[in-house]
C-alpha cells in the first residue's frame, strides 16, 4: 500500500488535475482539496479525505477522486448538444459503446408547451467528427 506522499504524488500527477491543497490534518485523518478540469468550461473541486493506518498505508476514505471514468469526446459532445439544442433539463443516462462507436441517451426535455418529457437519442460521430443525433421515437 502507499505511503501519504506517494497517494498524493498520484494524485497530483493525475490527467486534469490542476492543485491539491491541504485543509486540515487530524492524524490519521488528512483532508485536502483537488481541484480537477473536466473540460474547458469545467472545473470540478472534491473534498478527499485519507486515513493513514498504523503502518503508514495510506487509503481513500469514500471516493478516490481521481478514479472517475473517462469522459470521451462524444460524451461531451453529446452532453453539450443535448442541453443546447434539444432543451434537455436533466441528462439520465449516456451509455457508450466504444466498439461500435454509439451511444445511447436518455434525457428529460423540456418542450414547447412548457412540460416536461423523457426522450432517448441515439448518437454518434460521422467520418468529419461532427455529432449525428437522432431521437429514438417508440411506439406506444
Amino acid at each position: 500500500m502507499p505511503t501519504l506522499e506517494e497517494l498524493l504524488k498520484r494524485i497530483e500527477s493525475h490527467t486534469g488535475v490542476i492543485s491539491l491543497e491541504k485543509i486540515e490534518e487530524h492524524p490519521p485523518y488528512y483532508f485536502y482539496r483537488v481541484r480537477m478540469k473536466i473540460d474547458e468550461e469545467t472545473i470540478r473541486e472534491t473534498a478527499v479525505c485519507i486515513y493513514v493506518d498504523k503502518n503508514g498505508n495510506a487509503y481513500f476514505k469514500g471516493a478516490n477522486p481521481v478514479a472517475v471514468k473517462q469522459v470521451t469526446a462524444l460524451e461531451l459532445k453529446l452532453r453539450q448538444m443535448l442541453t443546447q439544442e434539444h432543451n434537455a433539463v436533466k441528462i439520465e443516462s449516456i451509455s457508450i459503446n466504444k466498439e461500435e462507436g454509439y451511444a445511447v441517451a436518455s434525457a428529460f426535455v423540456l418542450n414547447q408547451d412548457g412540460t416536461v418529457s423523457r426522450k432517448n437519442f441515439l448518437a454518434y460521430l460521422d467520418e468529419n467528427g461532427n455529432l449525428v443525433v437522432h431521437e429514438i421515437v417508440t411506439p406506444p
